[in-house]
């Protein structure tokens, strides 16, 4: 007996306002820009209409991001608080640039605020919804967060550079392993259509 092996493809969000002004959204919320909400009607035209369903983070960019989805394609949706993106405690809501007037090199010297997650931390977080996705038939759209993704992507071995909005990477998933796949950027998406 052969035993598909769950396809996964964990997206990041849509464009929020935050994300334009290059500040830290962690758990903290922005609206979408006019830009997201249109990646967000794009993709749920050009992604596969085959996911059996949508596991998403409970955040608002995340929400609007996948509607359109479940309105195109009736598909079920479940929002899962464990998909949040990583905390940056004390540096929620602050600009790159804001950071850095105070301390200039701050991401070469891997510097974090108080009440930041960790990779261990964020890991420890979703590792039971990757494990539920390995129990799942057929292929899963997993909206969340570029920071998750990212966790979860150098958990297995993959090198995922930062995500653009609307961009994600396939998983494959079975109980003995994780196969990091292909990125999927919103390039390729608007090519499939």
């Amino acid at each position: 007996m052969v035993v598909a092996v769950p396809s996964v493809l964990f997206l990041r969000h849509g464009e929020t306002e935050w994300n334009v002004e290059r500040r830290l959204q962690g758990r903290l919320e922005s609206e979408m820009t006019a830009a997201g909400r249109r990646q967000a009607t794009a993709a749920a035209q050009t992604l596969p209409a085959d996911f059996a369903r949508i596991v998403a983070s409970d955040l608002r960019r995340v929400r609007r991001t996948a509607q359109p989805y479940v309105d195109r394609h009736d598909v079920e949706i479940r929002f899962d608080q464990r998909l949040r993106e990583r905390s940056w405690g004390e540096w929620e809501g602050r600009s790159h640039d804001e950071i850095a007037a105070e301390i200039p090199d701050w991401r070469e010297r891997g510097l974090h605020p108080n009440g930041y997650e960790t990779d261990d931390v964020v890991w420890e977080r979703v590792a039971p919804v990757v494990d539920e996705f390995r129990t799942m038939t057929g292929p899963v759209l997993c909206v969340t967060h570029g920071g998750v993704i990212g966790v979860i992507a150098r958990r297995f071995g993959g090198a995922v550079p930062h995500l653009g909005n609307v961009e994600g990477v396939w998983f494959e998933l079975d109980p003995d392993r994780t196969v990091v796949g292909e990125r999927c950027s919103y390039d390729l998406l608007t090519d499939r259509a």
